[in-house]
């Protein structure tokens, strides 16, 4: 999730558990060690596209490391406060935990069981960006931190925020599963052959889906609309085109591209070699028929024969209110 989403998270998780003991600091550390998982972005100036997809969301963001990590920083903060080295290391524990399922919630992926396996643990239920899911926390830290830490309205508020946001990504889970029920009858409906599909809710919101489907030769894309009056989904199909790539598919690169991309993608030639998008996200409208996806990278092959990739920038057709409008009557289903 989104930096503030995971500061307001684990400054509650942080009030929740030490709130009583050591008042708003229990709040400004919750957030600070909440967001301290995706600091493993320092990396990227040192590392190339690919190199920044394999180390972003894996070893910051592992069980391993949470163990670890825990005791090693309440043995360090075990004097603040009247708290002690076990209540420090639930702190820790439970702040960096939940950074780590929430963003296993999203879509990017998170290698959770780094260093053992380089699995992608990815829920798809929740976009990046939710303003349903955060605001309820911010909400709930803010009347905490104008009472006294000694006040039981203190803790009561703060997890009534935490409440409401469980609830709700209860509900995306819910809303997923109705929408996979969805996906598939429309599937079967159509006699559209396919190995396997995946859902994930749209840009800030859990009522209009990205669906894709995978067959033989490519993908079956399709979006769905909680309030949708209809069940039965349109397709589109999208040609994999992984000959494009040739001798390129089997290069390290192209390799992490793939597995980043969970083997949804596709591919197109250019004038360089070819462009691989990843199809996992979803896909954005744009001017007349042509469609984006947020993650597109160029892979080519340099003057020594070493492939190189490089990711796209996000080719914005319309304007940032233009998209949001689109995105809303599809939604309402205003649009087709």
């Amino acid at each position: 999730m989104d930096s503030l989403t995971q500061a307001a998270l684990g400054a509650a998780v942080g009030e929740a558990v030490l709130g009583r003991r050591i008042g708003n600091k229990a709040i400004l550390l919750g957030a600070a060690f909440g967001t301290l998982p995706d600091l493993d972005v320092v990396v990227s100036p040192f590392v190339d596209a690919v190199g920044f997809l394999v180390h972003h969301r894996a070893w910051s963001h592992s069980l391993l490391m949470t163990v670890v990590l825990s005791p090693v920083l309440a043995a360090l903060f075990r004097r603040v406060g009247n708290a002690g080295f076990a209540r420090w290391c639930h702190f820790f524990f439970w702040v960096f935990l939940t950074h780590i399922l929430l963003d296993c919630c999203t879509s990017y992926g998170t290698q959770i069981f780094w260093p053992l396996a380089d699995t992608r643990v990815a829920w798809n239920s929740i976009f990046i960006i939710d303003p349903l899911y955060t605001v309820p926390l911010l909400l709930g830290l803010l009347l905490a931190m104008m009472l006294r830490r000694d006040s039981v309205w203190r803790w009561r508020v703060n997890v009534a925020g935490l409440a409401v946001s469980t609830v709700y990504m209860a509900f995306a889970f819910g809303a997923k599963a109705h929408v996979g029920g969805v996906i598939e009858a429309s599937l079967a409906k159509q006699k559209i052959p396919h190995t396997r599909y995946m859902t994930c809710p749209t840009p800030l919101n859990t009522v209009l889906w990205y669906a894709v489907a995978e067959g033989r030769e490519g993908f079956h894309v399709a979006t769905y609309s909680l309030l949708d009056a209809s069940r039965d989904v349109a397709f589109d199909f999208v040609p994999r085109g992984e000959a494009t790539l040739g001798p390129m598919t089997r290069s390290w690169p192209v390799d992490r591209l793939i597995w980043f991309a969970n083997g949804y993608y596709a591919v197109e030639p250019s004038e360089r070699g070819a462009v691989l998008r990843v199809l996992k996200f979803g896909r954005f409208s744009l001017e007349g028929n042509r469609v984006a996806y947020p993650f597109a990278f160029a892979v080519g092959v340099d003057g020594s024969g070493e492939v190189v990739v490089n990711q796209l920038p996000f080719a914005r057709g319309a304007s940032a209110s233009e998209m949001a409008s689109g995105l809303w009557s599809r939604m309402l289903r205003q649009v087709e």
